[in-house]
């Protein structure tokens, strides 16, 4: 009875496991189908975009092609052509041209030219090489420097110089290389050092010219007397023709169309001690009073008086500026002293103007300056000599005697050149120096440390110098 039971039991035990089995497999047979046809909807639906981005690439790539055959890549220099256009005083110049720069008096001041260049092309034009090699031929340089590149289609300027030297026709190339097409541009340079400038010195009865800058000179004594009516005390020129001035007791003035030839003038007792130029006027100014042209330097008037014992006269910025004694006075119409002051030296001698100041050297090594049109004055010392003469240019002043010369762009800091050995420093055309001895003229090409001996000369004792044109 037990062992039935049992049985009975098992065997119901035996249909449940076998039911749950066949439910266990039918779920996981529907499972199975179910994935498989997630899985085919999954694989359709990729399947459908697949073929709609391929589609749609397929025309983007058609498309792409089909711009690119419209649109080609253009190329920057392909409508350049030449480069490089140079205009000079509004005329296009062609590479292998020429220009002849103004003709020059020789060693006088540079003459430049302008280039104005255009980039034709629409990249960057850049230039090459090094600048001390774009130009040759002696007397030629370049003033000023180009950029170093010129983006498309604009401009850029430079600058060509020639610095006359000894009469004569000179002959040079510029070379200028660049990075695109049309390289290098070439022009043909010329220019013509005419004739030297007459030079003048005048002394007391004396006075020497030369046309040749030194090489002969051409010497008249009009008295052997001393401290005469005939001795000159400075010279100057204007209104086309020199002017020299002195006497002791008699206003003299002195008029040459060539230095050689003078014609003489009086203006009364007193005496008369320097000249200038400027505002289309000649002005002599000497003891207590001044004189003043402002036609032809034949006709004169007399205004003013100055209380000062005036010695010299210098033109600038639109004034004069006379200096002698320890005053300082100033006019700007040649007809009344607008300023009568003090420069705190004891005695100056000579005045000059130059980058914008006056400067007077006078005794015992005192030097003065003034930047405001000698309103106001300040003092230096250099040395301990009297200086004999002061002049301006190529951008310094030179003070010097017969045993030294010195210089300075302003005034104020000065530098010695040299000694001289007996030569005194007169002036200066452009950058060479001239001076003489007590027997010879002189001629310096490297700013006074060196001196080349020139004509002889018979007399000495010079009181003043200067150049036709007023250099």
């Amino acid at each position: 009875m037990i062992v039935f039971v049992s049985l009975l039991a098992c065997q119901s035990k035996v249909e449940s496991d076998s039911a749950a089995q066949n439910i266990a497999t039918e779920e996981i047979e529907d499972s199975a189908e179910d994935t498989a046809n997630i899985d085919s909807g999954i694989e359709e639906t990729d399947d459908t975009g697949d073929t709609e981005d391929s589609a749609s690439d397929t025309e983007v790539t058609e498309d792409s092609a089909e711009d690119t055959a419209e649109d080609p890549v253009e190329d920057p220099l392909e409508n350049c052509g030449i480069a490089l256009q140079i205009n000079i005083d509004g005329t296009n110049i062609a590479s292998g041209g020429s220009v002849a720069f103004p003709s020059r008096p020789a060693l006088t001041n540079p003459t430049d030219i302008e280039l104005i260049m255009t980039n034709n092309c629409d990249v960057d034009l850049r230039f090459l090489g090094f600048p001390d090699d774009w130009m040759e031929g002696t007397g030629f340089s370049l003033a000023t420097l180009p950029p170093i590149l010129i983006p498309p289609q604009e401009e850029a300027s430079m600058a060509l110089r020639f610095t006359p030297q000894d009469e004569g026709t000179y002959q040079g190339t510029f070379t200028l290389p660049y990075d695109l097409p049309g390289t290098p541009f070439v022009l043909d340079v010329s220019a013509q050092a005419s004739a030297p400038l007459r030079m003048v010195l005048v002394g007391d009865g004396i006075s020497v010219v030369t046309e040749d800058y030194g090489q002969t000179v051409h010497e008249t004594q009009f008295t052997t007397e001393v401290h005469s009516n005939e001795g000159r005390r400075g010279v100057c020129w204007g209104l086309g023709q020199f002017v020299a001035v002195g006497g002791s007791n008699q206003r003299n003035l002195w008029t040459s169309p060539d230095g050689l030839a003078w014609t003489q003038i009086n203006q009364g007792s007193g005496w008369v001690a320097d000249c200038a130029f400027g505002n289309n006027m000649l002005l002599a100014a000497g003891g207590f009073h001044y004189l003043s042209s402002s036609e032809d330097g034949i006709t004169w008037s007399m205004n003013g008086n100055s209380g000062e014992h005036i010695r010299s006269v210098a033109y600038g910025n639109g004034v004069f500026v006379a200096v002698g004694g320890s005053g300082a006075c100033m006019t700007s119409n040649g007809e009344t002293w607008d300023v009568e002051t003090t420069h705190g030296a004891e005695t100056i001698n000579r005045v000059a103007y130059g980058n914008g100041s006056f400067v007077g050297a006078g005794s015992a090594g005192a030097v003065v300056i003034s930047s405001d049109n000698g309103q106001t004055w300040s003092q230096t010392t250099v040395g301990s000599d009297d200086w004999s003469t002061i002049f301006f240019g190529n951008n310094y002043f030179y003070i010097g005697r017969s045993n030294v010369l010195y210089r300075s762009t302003d005034g104020i800091s000065w530098e010695l050149v040299n000694a001289t050995n007996g030569i005194t420093p007169r002036g200066i055309v452009g950058s060479t120096l001239f001076g003489t001895s007590s027997d010879a003229f002189y001629r310096s090409d490297d700013g006074g440390f060196s001196w080349i001996e020139l004509a002889p000369l018979t007399y000495s004792g010079f009181t003043d110098f200067v150049v036709e044109g007023g250099y």
